[in-house]
């Protein structure tokens, strides 16, 4: 007769092998505390930026700057591993062209310079455009079905 804490041990591994099929299966979003679950992968929060975990291989996928950047990129790993670039690289292009929108306020908000404030609102302008381009883009991989 097997002990109690064996038999228990084996429930416990059991349970655990029905949960992560089930996930596998079935990747949905699960949200716990600060942490999102999707499939075997972990997203969470780390000072500035998103990171995605593969609990499977104990390693970091990738780490981005926004939420939504996260949640596309895990989502799309489990289907396809190889999209990890163009979605880095979307998120990186955001990033980049909202750090440079907000230059530009700033820049318009403390010149006394009529050209130069012209200069700042065009170039502004074309960011918020090239950043709503990117975000277009990433909206295409964002498809929980």
């Amino acid at each position: 007769m097997l002990s109690k804490t064996t038999s228990n041990a084996r429930l416990i591994s059991q349970l655990d092998a029905i949960i992560h099929s089930v996930l596998r299966d079935n990747p949905l979003p699960l949200v716990y505390k600060n942490k999102i679950r999707i499939g075997y992968l972990l997203i969470r929060e780390t000072r500035d930026q998103w990171t995605v975990y593969d609990t499977d291989k104990n390693k970091i996928i990738a780490k981005t700057h926004y939420k939504k950047s996260a949640l596309v990129l895990a989502k799309n790993y489990l289907q396809n591993p190889g999209c990890i670039t163009e979605i880095l690289y979307l998120d990186g292009e955001i990033f980049k062209h909202t750090c440079d929108i907000e230059q530009y306020e700033y820049a318009i908000n403390h010149l006394a310079n009529e050209n130069k404030i012209a200069v700042r609102m065009a170039r502004m302008g074309d960011s918020e455009h090239k950043r709503d381009i990117a975000e277009q883009k990433l909206q295409k991989y964002f498809k929980f079905a």
